[in-house]
């Protein structure tokens, strides 16, 4: 009866840890080349009604994997 009540294991790690490597580097080199420009930008800029309409939107009710998040985030 154990055997029946066993839940199957449910971790955070990604399918593809090269992948996921990728996906980081990809992040780390958008942060930086962000950095690097940071002084040329003004110290505050509006929100741009794209983004606000992008929050107005339903949260994804599947997942959509760590790629498709950061894209989404880039936008």
């Amino acid at each position: 009866m154990t055997d029946k009540l066993k839940l199957q294991e449910e971790t955070l790690d990604p399918q593809d840890w090269q992948e996921m490597r990728n996906l980081g580097h990809q992040m780390v080199d958008d942060m930086m080349d962000l950095l690097q420009g940071i002084r040329e930008k003004p110290v505050w800029q509006p929100i741009p009604q794209e983004v606000k309409d992008f929050f107005k939107q339903d949260a994804p009710q599947q997942p959509e994997g760590a790629n498709q998040a950061y894209q989404d985030f880039k936008e």
